[in-house]
């Protein structure tokens, strides 16, 4: 088991060792970002996407995503008999637009 010692920072990155969670997210940027945004720049951001995650992002939590940030309202799963492979369908979270970042 990890042991840490209060009071000591350090910035060192982390590997997680674990396979990505996929969620398809509907990021949907208001009007009047929108208006005055390029059509490029809209392309990359405004729309529904197919996200990893390094885990199961709970409502609350903060999503930034090329220089604006949501925060997940909600989680929509879907349901399949295991058997059904073919069937599969990926949850999708549901976004609330908080505003741009200086993040990306």
């Amino acid at each position: 088991m990890a042991k840490f010692s209060p009071g000591i920072f350090c910035n060192n990155p982390v590997t997680v060792n674990r396979n990505n969670v996929f969620w398809m997210c509907d990021f949907d940027l208001p009007e009047p970002i929108k208006e005055s945004k390029s059509l490029a720049q809209i392309s990359e951001v405004h729309g529904v996407f197919c996200m990893g995650f390094y885990c199961d992002p709970q409502v609350g939590d903060l999503v930034t995503y090329r220089g604006y940030q949501w925060r997940v309202i909600g989680r929509h799963f879907y349901t399949y008999r295991h058997s059904e492979r073919s069937q599969r369908r990926i949850p999708k979270l549901l976004l609330e637009f908080l505003g741009e970042t200086n993040e990306e």
